[in-house]
């Protein structure tokens, strides 16, 4: 067995409880429950709350220690991207920076390429914690195969093609009434657009009534760069609940506004923001305006790294930060986009981002012993969990991750992921499409 691979402990069918943990059910909603467990059946939470107070099923039960650690719903990333290159041109701006690299890279990609480019960024997600993404193909002939990875890795994912031609909307429509007609569940097709500004509005506007028709979401960037007229969105009849925009860095007052009174959700990826200069978005305008907030990675190329508990902390001290008021943030509002928020973002605030009996078994389990975690303090008035979760942690401090009630790492090593032959196959193909560009 490879060293990276451990069984899976709970037999199927065997209620599992995590215990003994502080149990962070709701992050910013409620209290932390100091001497937590969470029990699961089959992918649902079936209980939670006090270890003391944890019902005593009648047949065999399997039991997982979490003490000294903290238990979490799994982190919910709303924007990514896969592509398997990082930390390339640093010190571009963003138009530089997608021309030397982006594009040209993209355009070399096989099946292949793109299968373990997305498949050891899933792997990184899942070891810092993302247990769902809501993720954008690189192009359209790669979306199998990142389809593929994201069913391998065993990451709840939602992937929207990178396009605006009809064609390629036609074609996603297709599949995506394919996957409805086969009940497709953790790994689905939603619609999406590379920016609305490369399309005609009569393609805007089928993909506004597929989007109604078929109940699926829509997702796109948004004043990443520069202020987008929201005309785009709201002549085709795009602004509305289902509608999901990444960055809106450079928003004005009246668009967040319209946003709000539309229930248009947005992807906060305040790293990549930061990293190519291009502002920071207006995050607590969003907040105090109604507007549903989640956080993205965007792309392991782009951020460097999928660390959703690094982009909640930069959401906080960004925040922090320009409003020169160190209440701009709590902790608590912070966790809460990294999962709940998220969550509410992609239109499944029902299934996951907390840990209520009846959502979706999605936890992860963060080991709180190490030198940056300690001390741990939970009497009030000095407990310290929320900031420690948001300022101390970081995604490599994740122990346990489950996705729908399946161990998919335990005590940091994947169940079910050989990670010496993903990275050695992202390596070596990354380093052919380099070798490819011209300079």
């Amino acid at each position: 067995m490879d060293a990276d691979r451990r069984p899976v402990p709970a037999p199927a069918g065997q209620p599992l409880i995590i215990e003994h943990g502080i149990l962070v059910a709701a992050p910013g909603e409620r209290d932390p429950v100091v001497d937590g467990a969470v029990m699961i059946r089959g992918n649902r939470v079936s209980w939670s709350g006090s270890a003391s107070a944890c019902p005593s099923p009648d047949e065999p039960v399997t039991r997982i220690d979490a003490s000294g650690c903290a238990i979490l719903p799994g982190l919910v990333s709303t924007h990514a991207h896969f592509r398997g290159f990082r930390a390339l041109g640093d010190g571009l701006e963003f138009r530089p920076w997608h021309d030397r690299y982006v594009h040209r890279f993209a355009a070399r990609m096989t099946e292949q390429d793109a299968y373990f480019g997305a498949l050891n960024t899933f792997a990184e997600m899942l070891r810092n914690g993302i247990t769902t993404l809501q993720g954008m193909s690189g192009i359209t002939v790669v979306l199998d195969s990142e389809l593929q990875a994201a069913s391998d890795a065993g990451i709840r994912a939602r992937i929207v093609p990178h396009i605006h031609e009809r064609a390629d909307v036609e074609a996603t429509v297709d599949r995506i009434e394919a996957e409805q007609a086969a009940g497709a569940d953790r790994v689905r097709t939603w619609l999406g657009l590379e920016v609305p500004q490369l399309a005609e509005q009569s393609t805007l506007a089928y993909v506004a009534e597929a989007s109604a028709r078929l109940k699926v979401p829509v997702h796109t960037h948004f004043s990443e760069i520069a202020r987008d007229p929201m005309e785009l969105l709201r002549g085709p009849g795009l602004l509305r609940r289902g509608l999901s925009l990444a960055h809106c860095v450079h928003l004005a007052d009246e668009d967040i506004r319209e946003l709000a009174a539309s229930g248009v959700s947005v992807a906060h990826n305040p790293r990549s923001n930061a990293r190519y200069a291009n502002g920071i978005a207006p995050l607590r305008k969003l907040l105090d305006a109604g507007v549903t907030v989640g956080l993205g990675t965007d792309a392991p190329d782009s951020t460097f790294s999928c660390d959703l508990l690094a982009e909640a902390q930069a959401a906080a001290l960004l925040a922090r930060a320009a409003a020169r008021d160190p209440r701009a943030l709590s902790a608590g509002e912070a966790l809460r986009l990294a999962t709940s928020g998220g969550a509410a973002a992609l239109g499944m605030e029902s299934e996951i981002g907390r840990l209520d009996p009846g959502t979706r078994a999605d936890i992860i389990v963060i080991d709180l012993s190490g030198p940056s975690t300690t001390p741990v303090l939970t009497r009030p008035p000095h407990d310290n969990v929320l900031p420690l979760l948001l300022f101390s942690a970081v995604g490599r401090d994740v122990r346990d991750v489950l996705i729908d009630g399946k161990l998919v790492l335990r005590e940091r090593a994947f169940t079910g992921l050989d990670r010496g032959q993903v990275a050695a196959e992202c390596q070596h193909r990354a380093e052919r499409i380099l070798a490819e560009l011209p300079d």
